[in-house]
């Protein structure tokens, strides 16, 4: 049993307040990460900027980066 503290972010609610349209926005992010890993790829804009492996790949500073299509060829 889970009893949230006044002001928790839940963002689909919970309980008896369960938001209906929670599985459909997972679902539509779902279908936008996959479209976008298969079509786009990111390039780091400074490639010194300083990268960490664990436990996943990412800037260790807000590092910025250009989306660029993959062509179809």
């Amino acid at each position: 049993d889970y009893t949230a503290k006044a002001g928790t972010f839940l963002p689909f609610g919970g309980g008896s307040r369960l938001c209906p349209g929670g599985d459909l926005a997972k679902l539509e992010t779902s279908v936008f990460l996959h479209y976008f890993l298969l079509n786009y790829r990111l390039e780091r804009l400074n490639p010194e900027c300083h990268v960490t492996s664990l436990p996943v790949s990412k800037p260790i500073d807000n590092c910025l980066a250009k989306v660029i299509k993959v062509s179809c060829a």
